[in-house]
């Protein structure tokens, strides 16, 4: 697994604490952007070991209902990997439309993983290991979907 961070225009990959991996979002110019970051993502799995992601939507912008479908379409094609080695997701997000798009993802395909969803304000960084080690003990601040 290639290691540190790998800076893209609408996306920060962190990888240096892998197997927690933190993504970062930026504004997004067009669904290539978006359809490179899913191959990103979809990648990770290539190094056959469990790993969970972290998504911080706090800065993503001018993303829609197409990069829903195509979020969608991603999770079909990751729901084929076997074994499958994604085991934790925690969206970080501030705007409401940000959840109504992961919850419109989730409703077209049920997670493959356990899913946590945390609503913030701050703005400024966030100690991301802290957040995602305390996720199951600090249930007040999260929502959590759980795999059927």
């Amino acid at each position: 697994m290639e290691s540190g961070v790998i800076k893209e225009k609408f996306f920060e990959l962190d990888l240096s604490n892998w197997t927690l991996v933190i993504v970062k979002f930026n504004k997004l110019k067009n669904n290539e952007e978006f359809n490179y970051f899913l191959r990103r993502w979809e990648n990770l799995s290539k190094a056959k070991q469990d790993y969970n992601i972290i998504l911080d939507t706090r800065n993503i912008s001018n993303v829609g209902i197409s990069n829903a479908y195509a979020g969608a379409n991603f999770i079909s094609r990751l729901r084929k990997h076997k074994p499958q080695h994604l085991k934790n997701v925690l969206l970080i997000y501030n705007q409401s439309y940000m959840y109504y798009l992961f919850n419109l993802v989730l409703t077209i395909q049920k997670p493959i993983a356990k899913t946590y969803t945390y609503y913030t304000t701050e703005t400024q960084s966030i100690d991301y290991l802290h957040l995602f080690n305390t996720r199951d003990e600090n249930l007040d601040k999260f929502v959590i979907t759980e795999l059927e």
